[in-house]
Formats: structure tokens, sequence, C-alpha cells
């Protein structure tokens, strides 16, 4: 609690809440940081030989490691008392939820963005003009499904904040689990099974699906996020 008033001394954009959270979601998860650096590399190093929408999935990889301190923050402050301190000043649930699904949301675009422009010089560089085609169809699949996958993330890790594990705790959060289970291993299954224009449309289902839950889930929150869930 004290952590988070102090941080709330900034001023600027600094004061925002959405940018309070991102901030002191990636203190709270260095590790994954660096994690997301390295599959980021891999992924580069392998779009030089990958043919397929294989190369999606390690997109999303990266995004899922950033996204993992932000649940991890959730389950904190909720046992440590900053989310009945956010709901003594009278906000609602859904508020407390948009305030670390925008600040969810803000790393994720700021690391996409961060990786077009890599990508796209690594492929102008490296492969050439004849290969911007098909990275870009990838960006774009990427990009959406991250998104897609960012929101339906938060919105599990609001709903199931009870079974989420602790910061000490030795296993995953089940909001990552399940983003891993629909964004990650789909992109490798698809990229093994389909050719690559098949891929394309089975990844834009995919997002599709995921958006549109992830949109339903949103809009009943006020309903399925029960305020006793933000209690310690």
């Amino acid at each position: 609690m004290a952590e988070f008033k102090e941080y709330k001394k900034s001023s600027g954009i600094a004061n925002l809440p959405t940018v309070i959270i991102a901030k002191r979601a990636l203190s709270f998860g260095k590790t994954y940081i660096i994690i997301a650096i390295f599959i980021t590399l891999v992924a580069l190093d392998a779009s030089r030989a990958v043919k397929s929408v294989i190369e999606v999935a390690f997109v999303i990889l990266p995004v899922l490691m950033l996204i993992t301190p932000m649940v991890m923050l959730f389950v904190y402050d909720k046992n440590n008392g900053v989310l009945e301190y956010l709901l003594s000043l009278g906000m609602t649930q859904r508020d407390i939820y948009l305030r670390y699904l925008k600040a969810a949301l803000l790393i994720a675009t700021l690391y996409l963005v961060a990786f077009v422009i890599i990508n796209f010089t690594f492929t102008y560089i490296v492969l050439g003009t004849t290969a911007i085609p098909r990275s870009l169809t990838i960006l774009a699949i990427s990009i959406i499904l991250a998104i897609a996958e960012v929101a339906f993330i938060i919105t599990l890790m609001m709903l199931f904040s009870v079974l989420q594990k602790s910061r000490t705790g030795g296993n995953q959060p089940l909001g990552i689990a399940i983003g891993s289970a629909t964004g990650f291993l789909p992109g490798i299954i698809f990229g093994a099974v389909f050719s690559f224009n098949d891929g394309v449309i089975a990844e834009i289902i995919l997002a599709a699906v995921i958006g549109i839950t992830a949109l339903v889930l949103f809009m009943l929150s006020g309903k399925l996020i029960k305020r006793e869930k933000f209690l310690p």
C-alpha cells in the first residue's frame, strides 16, 4: 500500500494511473522482461528460415511474458489492500479492471511498436524487399491476436482472481496459462498443419473468437466480477 501511494506522488504523465500500474508491473517482473527480449531475438533469427504462421506464436509469446507481471501485480495489490483502498475511493470493480487492462495494453502496444520497427528493418536488410509482404502479414496478424489475447487474459485475471497464485507461488497464474493455450499453442499447430495462406485465415478466425469472447466478458464484468474478489 505504501509503495502504491508513493507512486501517486509523481507528476505529469507519470502520474497517470495507466502509466503508474504499467511501471509497477515492469519493475515487478524484470526476469520476464529478459525472457521476452531473448524470445524476440530468437524470433527474429528464426524468421529467416520459417515460412509459416508459426512466427505468430513467437511474436505472441513475448507479449505473454510481459503481461505475466501485470497478473502477478494484481494478485499482490489484492493481497496488500490496494484494491480495497481503490474501492474505498468510490471506484467500481469495472473501473479497477479498466486500469489494469489499459496498463497491460500500454505495455503490449509499446512492445509491438518496437518489434514492428525492428522486424521490418531486419527483414529489409537481411531478407530483402521480396520478404516484406509476408513479414507485414505476420506482423498484422500478430498485433491483432496479441491485443485480443491481452484483453482476454486480463479479464480472466479478474474473473478468477481467487484461483491466482501469490507472488511467491511457484505456479503460473491461471489467466496466463489459458492465454498460452489459446494464443501460443494454436500458432504452433497452425504453422505445422496449414499452408501459409490457410494458416493466416485460421489465425484471423482465432483472433476474432478471442476478441469477441473478451468483449462479451468485459460487457458482463459488472456482474461477473464480485466486489469481494478484490478484498484481501
